[in-house]
Order: C-alpha cells, then structure tokens, then sequence
C-alpha cells in the first residue's frame, strides 16, 4: 500500500533541498521521515496483536530508495520480512483450501494495526516531517557556507 501526502510549502523546501549537495539532502529527507514516522511505528506496535512479541517488536521505520528524483524520498512502516505474516494479519483472509487434501480450512480475520496507526498519525506525522525537514536543511545549509567561508579566507 502506498500513501503519498503533501503540505504547505513544499516547493520551497524542495528549492532549498536543492541548494545543498544531494548526499547531504538526500540525508536530510531521510532523517525526517524516519523522525516523522516515529508515531505511526509506536501506534502500529501498541496495536499489533500479540503471540510472542516478535512481529511487535519487528515493526520499524524502513527507508526506500529512490530512483526516480533526485530530490525524493520515501520510507515503509511495517515488520521486516522474517514477520510477513503480520500483512496476513492485517488484511485477513478469505477460506483457504490444503492443496495436499483439497478440504477447505478456516478463514483468518483481519487485526489491522498499521492504517489505524498511519490514520492517527498522518497529520502529526507531516507537521514533524515539515519542522524537521526546515531545521536539518538550516543547519545544513549553514555548515555548508561556513565550510565556503573558511576555504575563501585560506
């Protein structure tokens, strides 16, 4: 499932992203997304059915790569790949049959954790990714001239 959001400004952000190296933007897009996930992972957690811990414990913050723009980011909320089972749980199933036997078995029902979390946490989440995003890009950008400033005055 993907979900795309945007917000007051972002052209100017992505303006000042510019302004800067792509390493370092690219870092600094991915430091406020992680930041501004931190909710919706505590959410998805608190929410998560329970059996042993592990798919509790395995949900994080997973940052995309992405090849389409220079200046994009994206990150994935959910357990890692070891806790599939926790997308099962989430959306449910219909009756399934054994192939071995062909008998139909039991459906499993849904236990969503992940979009009541994303839904709580969405408008949170963008007022974190926006303040976050502004700070790490000023302190960036200042770094940056102050590094410019002590090569002109060598």
């Amino acid at each position: 499932m993907e979900i795309k959001f945007s917000f007051e400004g972002a052209r100017e952000l992505e303006t000042a992203l510019k302004e800067l190296p792509k390493s370092v933007a690219s870092g600094a897009l991915n430091a406020a997304l992680k930041k501004a996930a931190e909710p919706m992972v505590a959410k998805a957690r608190a929410l998560a059915p329970v059996d042993t811990g592990a798919l509790r414990k395995s949900i994080k913050a997973h940052p995309v790569p992405s090849k389409q723009r220079a200046y994009a980011a994206s990150i994935a909320i959910g357990p890692d790949r070891k806790h599939f089972y926790g997308a099962i749980l989430e959306k449910g199933t219909g009756p399934r049959k054994v192939k071995k036997t062909g008998k139909m078995v039991g459906s499993i029902a849904a236990h969503p954790f992940l979009r009541p979390a994303f839904d709580a946490h969405k408008e949170e989440a963008q007022k974190i990714f926006r303040e976050v995003l502004w700070e790490i890009v000023v302190k960036k950008a200042q770094q940056y001239l102050n590094r410019r400033a002590v090569r002109a005055a060598r």
